[in-house]
C-alpha cells in the first residue's frame, strides 16, 4: 500500500474521518504537518497529526501534537507510547523545544497516557478558545474583516 493510501486509510478507519483528497495530499506535501501510522499486520491501528509551530521570539520550533486516535480493540498495548515516542523523536531530530498537545481533563485515558510520556500539566487553569471562520470571514456574530 502506498504511503497515501496508508494515510487514507489511518484517517478514515481510525479516526473515522472522511477525507478530500486535495486537503490530504497538502497535508502530505507540507513539510510541517506530520502523520505517524501504526500498523499491524499492514493495517492502520494508530493514528497521530502533528504541527510544526515557528514563534517570532523563539528560533527553536514547537511541535503541536494536533490529535491522536487508536483503534478500540487494540489500546492499552502501547500504540499511544509508540505514536508519541516517535512524534517525540521527529521533534528532537527538528531540534524542537518541546512537544504540547491540548486535551480535555475528562479525557481521564489521554491524560494519563499524556503524564505517562513524561508530559507536564504547566498550567491547570488553561483554557482554549475557539473563533470559528467559514471561508475567511467568523461566523455566528463573531467578529469579520473589514469590506474593501
Amino acid at each position: 500500500m502506498a504511503d497515501r493510501e496508508i494515510a487514507k486509510a489511518a484517517l478514515e478507519q481510525v479516526s473515522g474521518r472522511k477525507t478530500d483528497p486535495v486537503a490530504l495530499d497538502a497535508y502530505l506535501e507540507d513539510p510541517t504537518c506530520y502523520l505517524v501510522i501504526a500498523l499491524q499486520a499492514g493495517t492502520p491501528v494508530g493514528v497521530l497529526a502533528g504541527q510544526v509551530i515557528r514563534r517570532a521570539h523563539q528560533s527553536q520550533p514547537q511541535f503541536l501534537l494536533y490529535e491522536m486516535d487508536v483503534v478500540e480493540s487494540v489500546r492499552r498495548q502501547g500504540i499511544g507510547r509508540a505514536l508519541i515516542e516517535r512524534y517525540r523523536d521527529e521533534a528532537y531530530r527538528a531540534g524542537a523545544s518541546e512537544v504540547w498537545v491540548l486535551t480535555n481533563a475528562s479525557n481521564v485515558a489521554a491524560m494519563r497516557l499524556y503524564e505517562q510520556n513524561g508530559m507536564v500539566r504547566e498550567n491547570p487553569d488553561d483554557v482554549m478558545w475557539v473563533l470559528p471562520l467559514d471561508g475567511g470571514a467568523a461566523v455566528d456574530g463573531g467578529l469579520r474583516p473589514e469590506e474593501p
